[in-house]
């Protein structure tokens, strides 16, 4: 049976440079904390461009998600926060 979205919470997209497992990972590590939570992790792999960070801040605030990146990259790193703050999307770092 298809879940209905409505009794989802807000997402946690994933923002990585590489493949996504450990942002992954540490989200739903986290979430597991909370029984019955119902929160949908969706990862944005292999993040190499601004356009790409525009992209992943937008469909964040479109869906009124946060952002966990794993992002190293500092000028990446820099201009995801920025983005995200004029977005007025959580972003938190994770490493």
């Amino acid at each position: 049976m298809a879940e209905d979205s409505s009794d989802r919470g807000s997402p946690i997209f994933v923002v990585s440079g590489g493949f996504g497992a450990s942002g992954e990972q540490i989200a739903r590590t986290a979430l597991a904390q909370f029984v019955g939570a119902r929160v949908p992790v969706e990862v944005v792999p292999h993040v190499r461009s601004v356009d790409q960070i525009a992209s992943a801040v937008a469909r964040a605030r479109a869906r009124r998600g946060i952002i966990l990146h794993t992002l190293v990259d500092p000028e990446l790193r820099a201009a995801l926060i920025h983005k995200a703050r004029d977005a007025n999307v959580a972003v938190s770092y994770t490493h």
